[in-house]
């Protein structure tokens, strides 16, 4: 299987099936063998029903969990779960175009890379609709504080940002050694593959910035920090 589509969903009842058509367009529109999962982290809407009710000619599976696990979670079940040569996880409301995978997608195939990190600070991202001041003082604020604490991960500049591709096998082994449920899920798979001396590469992006955001960083820095702590600890040990 050429391609796995994640799409970790939490109260999306309004956007899954735009998420699923178009995850079913690319892989139609570019003839790759493919899956779609859709990993519904404990919704208290219709994001279940709305998503198994959209009629694909592709596989496309929807698998739901009882209460809400977090991100990371949703992301790691789909993830171990997939079966493609590459996988692409991507947030809910197709902020990026689905086509700004292909031209990193062949070297995630072949396994000349290993982990792709879209990435909205790229030179030649395009951004369409940016944050509001208040995200971006955040966002360069975590950026900080994760350089601060993880100065390994200073030579890339978006580890946050929901459209990720990797290498399938390899991803399938660093999700089953991740630990962390939450939004810092993307830090630890990158430190994972620093230790193991893995290919990472940004690519660039056309970006619209969804205000209709899952997370707030004031009432998550507790969690943000603890996870952080826990992330550099382990990755200290292994050094």
């Amino acid at each position: 299987m050429d391609l796995s589509i994640v799409i970790p969903a939490y109260n999306e009842e309004a956007k899954i099936g735009r998420d699923i058509q178009a995850a079913t367009a690319l892989l139609r529109n570019h003839n790759l063998d493919g899956e779609i999962i859709v990993v519904d982290d404990g919704s208290t809407d219709a994001t279940s029903e709305t998503a198994r009710s959209i009629e694909v000619s592709l596989p496309c599976r929807v698998e739901r969990f009882d209460i809400n696990r977090g991100k990371g979670h949703a992301v790691r079940h789909g993830v171990l779960s997939s079966r493609g040569k590459a996988i692409l996880f991507m947030d809910c409301g197709v902020c990026v175009p689905l086509e700004c995978c292909l031209d990193i997608l062949p070297d995630l195939q072949a396994g000349r890379c290993h982990l792709a990190l879209g990435s909205r600070h790229h030179p030649d991202s395009q951004i369409l609709q940016d944050q509001t001041p208040y995200r971006k003082f955040c966002s360069t604020a975590f950026r900080w504080l994760v350089r601060r604490m993880l100065p390994q991960l200073a030579p890339y500049h978006d580890t946050q940002c929901g459209f990720k591709l990797y290498h399938g096998p390899i991803a399938r082994d660093l999700f089953g050694r991740s630990h962390i449920d939450g939004f810092m899920f993307d830090i630890e798979i990158l430190c994972l593959a620093l230790q193991r001396n893995l290919q990472v590469q940004e690519f660039p992006l056309t970006w619209t910035c969804d205000r209709d955001s899952r997370l707030s960083p004031g009432r998550s820095l507790t969690t943000i920090l603890k996870d952080l702590r826990k992330i550099r600890s382990n990755f200290l040990k292994a050094h």
